[in-house]
């Protein structure tokens, strides 16, 4: 049984449009900007999938995972410059 004040996890595709139009899908939009237009790019391969365009959700797949790939490229790359950085300082 669903508490009333808790929404319930969604998984069908205009449970996600709804998600997207209301906002509840977006928390920090500054930060969380390419969690957001992953989550848009996979809705709209989910409904490629479902009008049968697999090739074209397919390529979409591609374009998520260039996404991805980019985003942890940026996080380890601005880790190792942190800790370049500390090593350069030295002790204190």
């Amino acid at each position: 049984m669903l508490k009333e004040n808790v929404l319930p996890h969604l998984l069908i595709a205009d449970d996600l449009e709804w998600q997207f139009k209301t906002g509840v899908g977006r928390a920090r939009q500054g930060r969380n900007r390419v969690k957001g237009s992953i989550r848009e790019l996979e809705l709209m391969a989910a409904n490629l999938r479902l009008g049968g365009e697999n090739r074209a959700a397919d390529e979409l797949d591609g374009d998520i995972m260039a996404m991805l790939e980019k985003k942890i490229c940026r996080k380890i790359i601005n880790r190792s410059r942190k800790e370049q950085k500390m090593l350069h300082m030295g002790p204190a």
